[in-house]
């Protein structure tokens, strides 16, 4: 259900942005359903991923989201009996003219597969599909659109005990430009475009010294190596996902493990475009990057956001979370994730939304298996457990927004804002609890400061002089969830 909300202020309203969270959770009769990529479109959300049939992944779906998570249409875009399977976050794309491409890998079985390029429009109606026969298995699809058109396409080949990162460069139409083998022993993860038209691509490698390395990998433009280097510690440390900076460097996120989850952590490296380490830092016993989980996304002032899994007390399950990251590595906030199914959820895909949020897509490991879909806003908070929607109305010229999570508005003036030391709320709670808490958080997610609001009164002085001046975060909530959200401007 859509809720609306209106609000009267004694000032003049010029503009107002509207943010849509949701937590979505979606199954089949297949007992396995796995979203693993998407893209956002305006206000609405495309979503493929995997169905299973008799012991195999036989079909590639694409679900189409309204705002707010509910489905508008749902096809099969890939069926064919096979082994088929697509496992990154960034094996579906939007092209360059507006349609889609998915990468995924095909084959009889899973020990004889090929790369398998499709693309379609938005409605799913196939354009054409192209699959790379080669020598070997090929795993670990995924797919660049180039800037200058075409595709590159990236995994890995197995022939025998070789594993070699295997990639693809086509035209617009899926044909072979030309295609690389490089290196021994190295999986990749994660791969994106670089600023001089080559690729950046990272995953993790092995030796028979150290285990596992986190390794990093940059071609130019015709796949041709410019430099490879392995990052860690002596002990077997985990996959990892690279972004290239705004300044040409890149930022390095993986996982250093030591053998149990307090010491084991996550691990932040600052590369120079030759990929020689600037700084690093790690987080032990915090949230981590296991696998394919944590595709990354550079904003536009420069901070890193990600997708984080954590293992270990006190659930001892995985369990997600919406990282935030300073250019230079310092955590900022992290975000708690859940669809609320219990057993283990995992997310695959990341992207950014027209609002200013952002758009997670995965499943969660219990039976039957279910896709996952979480929309947040710009700070990683969304409505709470699937299923559940919201809409938040934000004021831009007053600098407060309302959650509507409940059925009507929430009465709630918060003056002067800005504000010097000390402000008025006029509020009206209903006399179902005592009271409702306002909480005060800093732009790092942290809760600096609460006040108790009595449901006994309709008007309170609150003194904030202790806090430094500012830009804050407020919610009203009471147990049954949060009645308000908003802005506090302290100067």
């Amino acid at each position: 259900m859509k809720y609306f909300i209106f609000l009267i202020l004694s000032v003049n309203v010029f503009s107002q942005n509207t943010i849509t969270t949701f937590n979505q959770t979606f199954y089949a009769d297949t007992n396995i359903i796995s979203a693993v990529s998407l893209q956002a479109i305006n206000n609405e959300y495309f979503v493929v991923g995997d169905l299973d049939a008799i012991n195999a992944y036989s079909a590639t779906y694409l679900q189409r989201l309204d705002e707010y998570g509910h489905v508008i249409s749902e096809k099969i875009i890939y069926g064919d009996y096979c082994y088929s399977t697509i496992l990154f976050g960034n094996c579906f794309e939007k092209t360059l003219d507006n349609n889609f491409v998915f990468s995924c890998n095909k084959g009889i079985d899973e020990l004889n597969t090929d790369y398998m390029l499709v693309k379609f429009t938005t409605l799913g109606d196939t354009i054409w599909t192209k699959t790379y026969e080669h020598i070997g298995r090929e795993n670990h699809a995924q797919v660049v659109v180039c800037e200058e058109g075409g595709y590159l396409l990236v995994g890995v080949t197995v022939t025998g005990n070789s594993y070699q990162t295997y990639l693809i460069r086509t035209d617009d139409f899926g044909e072979v430009m030309w295609e690389r083998e490089i290196g021994d022993v190295a999986i990749p993860l994660y791969a994106e475009q670089t600023q001089d038209n080559g690729f950046i691509i990272s995953g993790y490698h092995y030796n028979t010294t150290t285990g596992y390395d986190m390794y990093v990998l940059k071609t130019d433009a015709e796949g041709i190596v410019e430099w490879e280097n392995t990052y860690g510690t002596d002990e077997s440390d985990g996959g990892s996902a690279v972004i290239q900076l705004a300044n040409g460097n890149y930022a390095l996120i993986g996982r250093i493990d030591n053998g149990s989850d307090t010491k084991s952590g996550l691990y932040f490296a600052n590369l120079n475009a030759m990929g020689e380490v600037i700084l690093d830092k790690t987080y032990f016993g915090s949230n981590k990057i296991y696998g394919h989980a944590g595709i990354p996304h550079l904003k536009a002032n420069g901070e890193i956001v990600i997708a984080t899994l954590h293992y270990g007390a006190p659930a001892f399950t995985w369990e997600v979370a919406l990282t935030f990251l300073s250019a230079e590595g310092e955590i900022l906030s992290e975000k708690p994730l859940s669809s609320g199914l219990g057993g283990e959820d995992y997310i695959r895909d990341l992207e950014p939304t027209a609002d200013g949020g952002y758009i997670l897509s995965g499943f969660n490991l219990t039976s039957p298996q279910r896709s996952w879909v979480v929309k947040t806003d710009e700070f990683g908070n969304t409505c709470g457990l699937a299923p559940c929607d919201s809409t938040i109305i934000q004021l831009i010229d007053t600098g407060t927004y309302i959650n509507n999570t409940r059925d009507k508005a929430f009465p709630l003036s918060i003056r002067p804002n800005p504000v010097v030391d000390i402000f008025t709320i006029d509020y009206e709670l209903s006399a179902k609890y005592p009271f409702s808490v306002l909480e005060l958080y800093n732009l790092k997610g942290e809760k600096v400061h609460h006040i108790l609001l009595s449901s006994h009164e309709t008007t309170a002085q609150k003194d904030i002089a202790h806090l430094t001046s500012g830009i804050y975060l407020y919610k009203v909530l009471d147990i049954d969830g949060v009645l308000a959200s908003g802005k506090l401007v302290k100067e």
